[in-house]
C-alpha cells in the first residue's frame, strides 16, 4: 500500500450484485461505509454503497483503488483477478477471503484437487483437456461436466448420461466427475475468523431446478437425523479449515442414496442458500460475514424459526426494464417477506429477488413461499 493512501471506507466489495447490496445494507446498520467495484453502471448495490468504482473485475487500477481506499476488501462474486489481488495483499492490503483461497475456488479442477488432497469426500473426477467423444467414453457415463472457470447459477454444468447427450457438452476448458446418486442437496454455511474460530448454521436443504440447475427453493433447517446433520456441519467446517478461509462460505453438499456425504462446491462469499438467515437466524449471513472479515466476535447461528425461501426470477417473455405490477397480492400470504434487489432490468431466469416465509412447519413455509411467488407479476416499465 502506498504511504499516502488512507482508507476512505470500511468495506470494499468486488462485485456489485444482490449479495453486495445485502452486505452493504447490513454494513450500514453497523455504521460502516461500503465501496463496490462493478462494471455495470446500474449494479444492484450501486445505490446503497457509499461509492461505486465502475470497472471490470480484473481491472488493475480499479482493484488497487478499491483495496487502497478501504479497510478490508471482500467479494460478492468469484471473478476478481487473483494475481492482482495477491500483489495488493503483499503490499499490505487486507483481503478476505485471501486471494489464494479465491484462486483455489475460481478453478473448479483446482478446487476439486485441493479437497481431495485434504481427504475430503469428493466424487471421482478428471481433467478434460478436450471434449472429444472418446474422452467422455473413457471416463464413463453418466457424468457431470463442469467448466473450470466462470460457472455459477447453473451455467457451466452439463449432465451427460450417455453418448446421446454429447450435443449438450461444454466446449470451454472443463473437468468431468462421476454423477453421484443424489438423495438430497444440502448446504453448510460456515463463518470463520482469522484466528480460526468458526460457527456453522443449521444445514439447509436445496431444491434446484432440474432443467437449469438454478436454486428454486430451500428449507431451513433441513429435516434429517441428528447424526447426519452433525456430520454435514462437521464436513463443512473441515472444508473451510482446510482452506484457512476467512469470511462466510457456503459448502454445497450431496447426500447420496446410501447416506454418504460428498462435498460438491464451495462459495467464498454470502450465498443464495443463506438468504433465509435474514429472518430465520439470530445473526444473518451478511452480518456474520462482516464480523468474520473484520475480526469481530461471531454471532449466534441459532435458528429462530423453521423457514423456506424461494428465488424470484425474471419471467419468460420479458426482457428489458421491468417492475412489479402490485406488491399486495404476494404480501397477503401469511408470513411472506419479500426482498427485491433493485434490478431495473429483467430477463428470463435473472435473479430479481427472493421470498422467505417463517413457519414451525417447513413444508407449510415452502408451500406459502411458492404461493406468494405466483402472485408476483413483473411487467414492462416505461422509461422516460
Amino acid at each position: 500500500m502506498t504511504a499516502s493512501s488512507q482508507p476512505l471506507a470500511d468495506l470494499g466489495i468486488v462485485g456489485g450484485g444482490q449479495l453486495a447490496r445485502m452486505t452493504a445494507e447490513r454494513a450500514a446498520k453497523l455504521g460502516l461505509k461500503t465501496v463496490v467495484l462493478d462494471p455495470s453502471a446500474d449494479c444492484a448495490a450501486g445505490d446503497l454503497a457509499t461509492r461505486h468504482i465502475e470497472a471490470s473485475f480484473d481491472d488493475a487500477d480499479g482493484l488497487r483503488e478499491l483495496v487502497e481506499t478501504t479497510r478490508v476488501t471482500t467479494f460478492d462474486i468469484e471473478a476478481g483477478d487473483a494475481a492482482i489481488l495477491r500483489q495488493l495483499e503483499s503490499e499490505g492490503g487486507k483481503i478476505h477471503p485471501s486471494p489464494s483461497v479465491l484462486a483455489t475456488i475460481q478453478d473448479k479442477l483446482v478446487q476439486r484437487r485441493f479437497l481431495a488432497e485434504h481427504g475430503l469426500p469428493v466424487p471421482r473426477f478428471e481433467d478434460l483437456p478436450n471434449a472429444a467423444p472418446e474422452a467422455f467414453a473413457s471416463f464413463g457415463y453418466p457424468l457431470v461436466q463442469k467448466a473450470r472457470h466462470g460457472g455459477y447459477d447453473g451455467r457451466g454444468v452439463a449432465v451427460l448420461r450417455s453418448a446421446d447427450d454429447l450435443d449438450r457438452a461444454l466446449t470451454s476448458p472443463s473437468m468431468v466427475e462421476e454423477q453421484v446418486a443424489i438423495a438430497r442437496e444440502l448446504a453448510a454455511l460456515v463463518a470463520r475468523r482469522p484466528n480460526g474460530d468458526s460457527v456453522v448454521y443449521d444445514i439447509v436443504e436445496l431444491f434446484p431446478d432440474d432443467a437449469t440447475h438454478v436454486l428454486e427453493a430451500l428449507v431451513f433447517p433441513a429435516a434429517m437425523d441428528e447424526q447426519t446433520h452433525r456430520a454435514a456441519q462437521d464436513l463443512g467446517r473441515a472444508a473451510i479449515d482446510a482452506l484457512d478461509g476467512v469470511g462466510i462460505f457456503a459448502v454445497e453438499l450431496f447426500l447420496d442414496t446410501n447416506g454418504k456425504l460428498w462435498v460438491n462446491e464451495i462459495s467464498p462469499r454470502p450465498h443464495n442458500a443463506g438468504h433465509v438467515t435474514i429472518e430465520a437466524a439470530a445473526t444473518c449471513q451478511f452480518e456474520q460475514h462482516l464480523r468474520a472479515i473484520l475480526d469481530l466476535p461471531l454471532g449466534s447461528t441459532r435458528a429462530v424459526s423453521a423457514a423456506a425461501m424461494v428465488n424470484v426470477l425474471g419471467p419468460a417473455g420479458l426482457d428489458g426494464n421491468a417492475r412489479v405490477r402490485e406488491l399486495s397480492p404476494a404480501l397477503e400470504v401469511p408470513g411472506a417477506r419479500l426482498h427485491l434487489y433493485g434490478k431495473t432490468r429483467s430477463w428470463p431466469g435473472r435473479k430479481l429477488g427472493h421470498l422467505t416465509v417463517l413457519d414451525p412447519d417447513p413444508d407449510t413455509a415452502l408451500e406459502r413461499a411458492r404461493e406468494a411467488r405466483t402472485r408476483l407479476e413483473f411487467v414492462a416499465k416505461e422509461v422516460a
